[in-house]
């Protein structure tokens, strides 16, 4: 439901890949709604939220 405004992977490797999106989001429920709903896919290890500023 968010908008993916950039994408950068790292340390890729034949079977993980280390990825950051920036995502557009309308309020903090709105990406919490998101971060609960890539956290239930199990091929996601982890979702955190970035504290830098735009």
């Amino acid at each position: 439901g968010g908008n993916i405004v950039n994408l950068r992977m790292h340390r890729r490797m034949t079977d993980f890949f280390d990825v950051d999106f920036d995502i557009e989001v309308k309020d903090a429920r709105h990406l919490t709604n998101i971060a609960a709903a890539l956290r239930a896919n199990p091929a996601i290890e982890t979702v955190e939220r970035s504290k830098r500023a735009s």
